[in-house]
């Protein structure tokens, strides 16, 4: 009887044990922290009455394991004119700042901010 209890015991453990682990397999994302200059889309804006356009290098992640990559990745955006060896207004490819507009609020997470306009109607950032 003992034999019997112990190995019902025994068998409803085991059960458990099987039922409690995962049956699907984990995936691993791992991505390619190369930057490649030819993944790009060309683009086109207007600001002031000036069309601008500009190379848009979009949802590139920048991490090789990302937990989240809707959030950890961003968005690149760089005046076309930059890569004739043109310039707009006093800036050219050599000394045109470096913009990284973002959506973070405090301590909340924010996704990659994209080129357009803002809720005020004006343009955001290029």
């Amino acid at each position: 009887m003992k034999k019997l209890k112990f190995l019902m015991l025994f068998c409803l453990f085991g059960s458990m044990l099987f039922a409690a682990q995962k049956t699907t397999k984990t995936v691993k994302n791992e991505y390619d922290l190369k930057f490649n200059p030819n993944k790009y889309v060309s683009k086109e804006t207007e600001i002031n009455g000036q069309k601008i356009k500009y190379r848009a290098y979009e949802n590139v992640v920048y991490v090789k394991n990302p937990v989240d990559k809707d959030y950890q990745n961003m968005n690149i955006y760089i005046p076309e004119e930059y890569f004739n060896n043109s310039s707009i207004g006093n800036y050219n490819s050599n000394n045109a700042p470096i913009f990284f507009p973002n959506t973070v609020g405090g301590y909340m997470p924010g996704k990659a901010d994209t080129v357009g306009l803002g809720r005020d109607g004006k343009v955001k950032e290029i």
